[in-house]
C-alpha cells in the first residue's frame, strides 16, 4: 500500500530534476491530488494511459511503486512534456510522453499526437 509518506519521498526524487517553475509545481502536487489512493487503485504490472500528464510525475510515481508496466501520457504544453522527456529519461525505462493538439472544428473534439 502506498503511503503519503512514500509519495512525498518520490515526488522529492522527481522534483530535484527540474527547476523554477516545473520544480515549485511538482513539488506540491502531491498535496493537491490524491496520488496515493491512485497508486492503490492502480494494479501491479499495468499499462497506463496519463490524460494530462504534465511532466509525468503520476507515471514516475506508477513506475517506482511496481505499478507500471507501459506509460503512455499526453498533454497540451510541450515545454512540460519536453522536460518530462529528460527527467524520466534520466530516472527510468522509456516511457512515451506525446504532445496532444486540439481541434475541435465539429464541436467535437480530435486529439493529433505528436512524440517531438
Amino acid at each position: 500500500m502506498s503511503s503519503r509518506a512514500r509519495v512525498m519521498v518520490l515526488a522529492a526524487e522527481y522534483v530535484a530534476q527540474f527547476r523554477g517553475l516545473e520544480r515549485f509545481f511538482n513539488a506540491y502536487r502531491p498535496n493537491i491530488c490524491p496520488f496515493e489512493a491512485l497508486v492503490d487503485a492502480v494494479p501491479n504490472a499495468s499499462e497506463v494511459f496519463d490524460i494530462g500528464c504534465g511532466t509525468g510525475l503520476f507515471l514516475y510515481i506508477l513506475r517506482a511503486e511496481g505499478k507500471l508496466s507501459k506509460g503512455i501520457g499526453l498533454d497540451i504544453d510541450a515545454d512540460r512534456l519536453s522536460k518530462g522527456r529528460g527527467a524520466l529519461g534520466r530516472l527510468m525505462p522509456p516511457t512515451s510522453i506525446y504532445n496532444a493538439y486540439w481541434i475541435s472544428q465539429t464541436g467535437h473534439p480530435i486529439i493529433l499526437m505528436s512524440s517531438a
